[in-house]
């Protein structure tokens, strides 16, 4: 589970989210679902936002694809079940 922390909008519709919870296993492709059933896929990750240096595990700044206008504050990972 992932908290929402921050939400950067950029040019050409792009969207960076701020995220706080146990990044290791994000990656590129990754499916997002938040606690509205909004779905966002996972463009990008970087690993910023950590002032001590045993929060590196702990933030994410990711690049999302969907309606991220209206993310939620809570996501988790979607894995797309047989004939979604």
């Amino acid at each position: 589970m992932f908290k929402v922390l921050d939400r950067l909008s950029l040019p050409n519709n792009i969207h960076c989210v701020s995220i706080e919870g146990n990044i290791k296993f994000l990656k590129i492709g990754l499916k997002l679902l938040d606690e509205k059933g909004n779905i966002f896929e996972i463009e990008s990750v970087g690993m910023t936002h950590f002032r001590n240096m045993e929060d590196f595990a702990k933030y994410a700044d990711v690049v999302l694809c969907g309606d991220v206008e209206n993310i939620g504050t809570m996501l988790c990972p979607h894995f797309n079940m047989p004939g979604e």
